[in-house]
């Protein structure tokens, strides 16, 4: 014991000084998951999940070359859809008169000669897009061969996702006897943050996985894995038409238009400052008090209104023109708790699941960078 003298301080006393703790823990976390808010779910008894998809024959061939004085030789990827008398036009052409029409076909696989049509004497540009209109047929022909496209088969794996939840005898009794502050048994308590830990991981997996298999591990591919086809990029002053560009293209590849802008919260920003000259003002209670700002939920787009949904998890550039009806979230195994085997003085258990994602059609999406977001 050591004695003191002197004016006696509350800073000096170190024993039985009670503690003024706040019950209430506050925890920050990112919890949000609005992916796995916005999609649908299935199931499925493999750790590789397949679908078909098929497309119709293109209709229209990308010149990269052509010669001659007319007729003209023209060079494209691939002439397999093209047959002799199809009549095509430039597309997005301004001038409906300029056509050609298929008077022959090499045997190359990628030139073709196109003579004008009805009157026409006017080339085509030799990087044109040239749509398939209709087919210069005489009455009573024989039909040509057919033209056709092969479905294509499109997988992705399960993802094995898991955690491990332990706390000792002692712990989980002093907590289940009030001995804890802020919390009751420190078991449940770790294991209702791990469930909330695994859904924000997997959330991020939605977004930027990649599909690979090697042995027994299996990572499953996310979205921008998968939506590739329609792609733009370019500054903030033109996010407008950065935006309606990804959704035109979806809906040129066959989209239904029922989107979802899904945006990383730099890009919302972005899109909410387009029509900042169009505020919203509110009065409530008389003049002393009023609110004024902006508030955008939703794009009004050249084909349709469209959600925007803000992620967290999405790079700060990117953004998705998501057709939500073709995307959905695979359970091998949903999230489950089960108690492992007891070894020591301790309880412990694990969370487990197995999930994969189906991105189907996905030229019917679209996605863009804002370059200086």
């Amino acid at each position: 014991m050591t004695a003191t003298s002197g004016l006696l301080h509350t800073s000096d006393r170190t024993v039985g000084v009670k503690v003024d703790m706040d019950e209430a823990v506050r925890i920050l976390t990112p919890s949000d998951v609005p992916l796995q808010q916005l999609l649908g779910t299935d199931t499925t008894n493999e750790i590789k999940v397949e679908w078909m998809e098929e497309e119709l024959l293109p209709q229209s061939v990308t010149l990269s070359a052509k010669s001659g004085a007319g007729p003209w030789v023209c060079t494209t990827a691939s002439t397999a859809e093209l047959r002799v008398g199809d009549i095509l036009a430039i597309r997005n052409g301004t001038n409906s008169a300029l056509q050609w029409y298929v008077s022959a076909i090499d045997a190359n696989g990628t030139d073709f000669t196109a003579t004008g049509h009805a009157g026409n004497s006017t080339t085509m540009g030799a990087t044109d897009v040239l749509e398939i209109i209709g087919q210069r047929l005489s009455e009573g022909a024989d039909p040509l061969d057919m033209r056709s496209v092969e479905r294509t088969a499109k997988y992705n794996y399960t993802q094995v996702v898991q955690e491990k939840v332990q706390a000792t005898r002692t712990a989980r009794h002093r907590g289940a006897r009030g001995g804890m502050y802020g919390e009751g048994d420190p078991y449940d308590k770790e294991l209702e943050k791990k469930f909330k830990e695994l859904a924000i991981r997997f959330e991020r997996q939605l977004v930027h996985g990649q599909r690979s298999q090697s042995g027994n591990y299996r990572t499953m591919g996310g979205l921008f894995y998968f939506i590739t086809t329609n792609s733009s990029s370019g500054v903030q002053a033109n996010a407008r038409t950065l935006v309606n560009t990804a959704i035109r293209n979806a809906y040129d590849n066959g989209g239904s238009g029922k989107y979802a802008l899904v945006v990383s919260p730099t890009v919302k920003s972005i899109l909410s400052d387009l029509d900042s000259t169009q505020r919203r003002v509110v009065s409530s209670g008389g003049s002393q008090t009023r609110e004024m700002g902006y508030v955008v939920d939703k794009f009004e787009s050249d084909f349709g209104e469209v959600d925007i949904i803000p992620n967290r998890h999405f790079p700060r550039t990117r953004g998705l023109c998501l057709q939500v009806e073709d995307t959905t979230i695979v359970n091998f195994d949903p999230y489950i708790h089960e108690m492992l085997a007891k070894t020591g003085d301790a309880d412990q258990g694990q969370i487990v699941g197995e999930k994969s994602l189906k991105v189907k059609n996905e030229k019917a999406s679209g996605l863009f960078t804002i370059t200086d977001a």
